[in-house]
């Protein structure tokens, strides 16, 4: 071997000066912090910064990294390089013999394809994530969450396959295997819209009001409470929907926050005759195109280019409804009555 190889192989093997670990560190503690507040460009750009800066030799840093980066780039709506930025991470971690970290990688890969419109690959993908982690959590307990994780997403595909009764199921069980209560939080926020598409609207309104009483940060609280506001203008409840509507504009918003809010208010405004709803929807169209959110962008200005319609009462939905999805109702009734009082 020459000595020039000989070196080489001993400067990348050293172990790296302790203020390059700190930088490192340093990074993805920006990055992460920037993940937490939904700024995907500049989390991206972090991330990016980050993995650029570890050693090879930092595999679980980086399979952790590079599943973050795949977040904020699907979050930012550019898939492709989000699914390269998961598969390197299920690959790392593959290569680590990592059974959590690959399968989270897996999740993350699933809900990319679910993302591109192909929802019977991606539930199959889910389904085959739950059964593996399912099949050795006995052993492995870290894999708990992994299969909340995976049920969180799969019912997701299911309520937006038409199936919201399939999909309580899932996300009632994610909800007691979670241990993360930010988790906890979101799964409940979507446990009250499947049951809102159901026409159980008191299950649906129990859910958000348990989770605005016990959401462990402000982003679910607020979350919960602009999903009130929006199920107190679709039931044409004019004073609750006031009550949320002051309450929201006294708070500091994140922009999807916001752009909801704006959405909503000027869903209610609309339905309660005000002329006001115009603004709110330029609002909520100004600040979903600054920041990419093209879902909130098209309904926004669809509302604006549609004349008002007078609103129509919903008749209410009577159907039976299977025992699972009863057992889940009385649940949530339960909790939100316990935590009440």
């Amino acid at each position: 071997m020459s000595p020039i190889a000989s070196l080489t192989l001993r400067l990348s093997d050293a172990p790296r000066a302790e203020d390059d670990t700190q930088s490192v560190h340093l990074r993805l503690a920006d990055a992460d912090r920037l993940r937490r507040g939904e700024a995907w460009d500049d989390a991206i750009a972090a991330y990016r910064a980050a993995i650029g800066a570890a050693a090879p030799t930092d595999r679980d840093l980086l399979a952790d990294a590079n599943r973050h980066l795949g977040f904020c780039l699907r979050m930012a709506g550019r898939l492709g390089p989000a699914a390269d930025a998961y598969a390197v991470a299920a690959s790392m971690a593959h290569g680590l013999r990592d059974v959590r970290r690959t399968l989270l990688a897996r999740i993350g890969s699933a809900v990319v394809v679910f993302h591109r419109g192909n929802l019977p690959a991606a539930a199959d993908m889910l389904e085959a994530v739950v059964l593996e982690a399912e099949s050795l959590v006995a052993t492995n307990r870290a894999l708990v969450d992994v299969v909340a994780r995976a049920k969180h997403d799969r019912a997701t595909i299911a309520h937006d396959r038409g199936s919201p009764e399939i999909a309580v199921v899932d996300l009632y069980e994610a909800f007691h295997l979670y241990t993360d209560p930010a988790q906890r939080d979101r799964v409940l926020i979507d446990v009250a819209r499947a049951f809102g598409d159901l026409g159980l609207t008191d299950v649906a309104r129990d859910a958000l009001v348990l989770c605005r009483t016990c959401a462990a940060g402000p982003a679910a609280r607020t979350a919960a409470t602009i999903n009130l506001l929006d199920m107190a203008q679709r039931e044409s409840d004019h004073v609750t929907f006031e009550h949320y509507r002051q309450m929201l504009a006294a708070e500091p918003l994140i922009p999807r926050h916001a752009a909801y809010y704006h959405l909503f208010v000027g869903e209610g405004l609309r339905r309660f005759g005000d002329t006001a709803a115009t603004q709110a929807y330029a609002r909520s169209r100004d600040i979903a195109e600054r920041y990419g959110l093209n879902e909130v962008m098209l309904r926004a200005e669809a509302a604006l280019t549609t004349p008002a319609q007078s609103p129509t009462a919903r008749a209410p939905r009577v159907t039976t409804y299977p025992p699972a999805v009863q057992r889940v109702a009385a649940s949530i009734h339960a909790l939100a009555a316990q935590n009440a009082g």
